[in-house]
């Protein structure tokens, strides 16, 4: 599955998971195949466990752009915005990790609260694109895991397996990849089996946030 080529007011569209990923709820959407990536020079990010949000010069939303996130954990995040949004051109939209909270996976070396992770801006951008434009925009992108060739799937199946239970660039331990071209279409993710520690969901906890390298 590819992302829409259409601008974007909504949410940003949720991936389906590798046949083989270990996560995963039952409303989750996963590939019957992921022989679109053979041949293909994949990139992989790491998923971070944060809230996704969409970032313009005119709208701040969480994930489900019903109206501005009002929980108390984003009040940093509408500090940062405050300013950040007279640096974004017109019609560009940033989708981002926010990372203030702890939700499952705690974090103990982060860069920052904010990693973007794609970009619209007259159409997907590609990858380094997006990381070019989040550093002028002085906010981080999402750790780049891997890229390079996929000889077949079980090579894929190896390397995601592989790359995935891999500690996280900002901790002890990583939620997941996305996969995607470099061509700017994120693809696929892979998701980690169990990372949810907790039975309750995280914002009817009280706030805890995560540890910065600094």
């Amino acid at each position: 599955m590819s992302l829409d080529t259409k601008p974007q007011t909504t949410k940003y569209p949720r991936l389906p998971h590798l046949p083989w990923s270990p996560g995963g709820t039952r409303d989750d959407k996963r590939m019957t195949s992921a022989s679109m990536l053979v041949g293909a020079d994949v990139i992989m990010t790491e998923k971070l466990d944060g809230s996704s949000v969409m970032i313009s010069k005119d709208s701040l939303f969480a994930r489900s752009h019903s109206s501005p996130p009002k929980h108390p954990s984003f009040n940093y995040l509408k500090g940062m915005y405050s300013y950040l949004r007279f640096k974004i051109p017109d019609g560009m939209r940033l989708y981002a990790e926010y990372t203030y909270a702890v939700h499952s996976i705690e974090y103990d070396s982060l860069l920052g609260y904010l990693h973007v992770f794609d970009i619209w801006y007259e159409g997907w951008l590609d990858w380094e694109d997006v990381v070019r434009y989040a550093r002028q925009l002085t906010i981080h992108s999402v750790p780049s895991v891997y890229r390079g060739p996929v000889r077949d799937e079980e090579d894929l199946r190896e390397k995601t397996n592989e790359y995935g239970l891999q500690s996280s660039a900002y901790g002890p331990t990583r939620e997941g990849l996305v996969l995607r071209l470099p061509e700017g279409k994120s693809v696929a993710k892979w998701v980690r089996a169990g990372y949810v520690t907790t039975n309750s969901h995280w914002k009817d906890q009280p706030i805890r946030r995560q540890g910065l390298a600094w």
